[in-house]
């Protein structure tokens, strides 16, 4: 049985929109302007020299759920809104990289836990962001790995019983959490990727 404290409201995210406030081409630093089409709820943006474009695109960010021995994996991040807020280990999706990849990457660098994943927990879509999220399991199931803060982005990292888990940052994140100790949840299309080894032993 797990016990949710009361939910708190996240602070936005602009990570996905930042990009598209740029006003100079990155490529040949001449103005960009914003084109509008009528298949697009936003316009892009496109360079009167070069013709480089911006497009309107969400980022993919991928998040895993590890649990072990009763207990779950938390990272607490310094850009939440309010103190003692924590989340689940996540991070965008690099290009030409599998997010499956990226969520045992993100657990790796964050807390220098190493994993395996099992199962795709779900999809969420919010605030430009598309949220894929994994379930994981320790790739030694020996005892339970001490976690690091390894980033700088992170204020702090930690087991905690599923039974006291703390305040989320992102309230979508108790259904995942749910759905992994239900073992609710899809094959991952493939082979599992192999335990990120270049992160911190």
């Amino acid at each position: 049985m797990i016990r949710r404290p009361p939910r708190s409201t996240p602070k936005p995210s602009s990570a996905a929109s930042d990009v598209y406030k740029r006003q100079f081409c990155t490529s040949c630093g001449e103005p960009l302007q914003p084109i509008s089409d009528p298949g697009l709820e936003q316009p892009f943006r496109e360079c009167s020299s070069c013709d480089f474009k911006i497009w309107n695109d969400p980022k993919v960010v991928a998040a895993t759920v590890v649990l072990h021995k009763e207990k779950i994996l938390l990272v607490e991040r310094i850009d939440a809104p309010n103190e003692s807020l924590w989340s689940l280990p996540a991070g965008f999706v690099n290009n030409n990289e599998n997010p499956e990849q990226t969520a045992i990457r993100e657990v790796s660098e964050e807390t220098g836990i190493k994993c395996l994943p099992m199962h795709i927990l779900g999809v969420n879509y919010s605030d430009g962001i598309i949220l894929i999220v994994y379930k994981a399991e320790l790739s030694d199931k020996s005892d339970i790995q001490t976690p690091v803060t390894a980033v700088n982005e992170l204020k702090n990292t930690a087991w905690y019983p599923l039974e006291d888990i703390p305040a989320l940052q992102f309230p979508h994140d108790w259904l995942y959490i749910d759905r992994a100790i239900r073992s609710q949840g899809l094959p991952l299309d493939g082979p599992s990727a192999e335990p990120y080894e270049q992160g911190i032993d």
